[in-house]
């Protein structure tokens, strides 16, 4: 499955998290493949959006998905758009706010500094892979409690566990193995 993305004018794609994608100025492109029927994958973008007033509705970006139909053996399109309504009431964006997608986003960003951490540790940068793994899981317990979310709360604690054990050389090879499954398993969506 292809999926490209078409930023509106205005809106500036940042990044794209928990999965490889090239953004090319407006456009974000990016594939999934062996997606099956009944199964939910989901791509998180990072984008800026300029200000508005309140009330005010704005297209953020035009969505198409093309994809390998296998039981009629033809491609097959989806299309959306995202829209925003912009409002200058925290109660009202606090209402409409999707955990599930905060949770999400949560813990993709967790993954990339969890990432970050192993590239720290393999440099022998130890000093600095601690402090960012310490602040991950610190981030993550603050979260978990916020938005209720238990998994949250466990990645805070597995963080918490990988850099407490950080510093042993010989351990180092099973615990990186550990924790890029970790990584593997919220970037891919995967429930297992």
């Amino acid at each position: 499955m292809e999926i490209r993305i078409r930023c509106a004018d205005g809106v500036r794609p940042i990044r794209v998290l928990g999965r490889e994608a090239r953004i090319d100025g407006q456009e974000i492109v990016t594939t999934l493949n062996q997606l099956y029927a009944n199964q939910e994958k989901y791509l998180m973008v990072e984008v800026e959006i300029p200000g508005s007033k309140s009330g005010a509705h704005r297209e953020v970006a035009f969505v198409k998905a093309s994809y390998a139909n296998t039981v009629s053996k033809r491609r097959e399109d989806l299309s959306g758009s995202a829209v925003v309504t912009y409002s200058d009431s925290d109660r009202e964006v606090e209402e409409k706010r999707n955990k599930d997608v905060m949770v999400s986003s949560i813990e993709l960003v967790a993954t990339e500094k969890n990432r970050k951490a192993v590239e720290l540790r393999d440099k022998g940068r130890k000093a600095e892979a601690k402090k960012l793994l310490r602040m991950n899981a610190d981030i993550l317990k603050s979260k978990a409690r916020e938005y209720n979310a238990p998994a949250l709360g466990a990645l805070g604690r597995a963080n918490q566990e990988d850099m407490d054990s950080l510093d042993d050389d010989a351990s180092w090879g099973v615990q990186r193995k550990a924790m890029r499954k970790r990584q593997y398993k919220v970037e891919t969506q995967q429930a297992w």
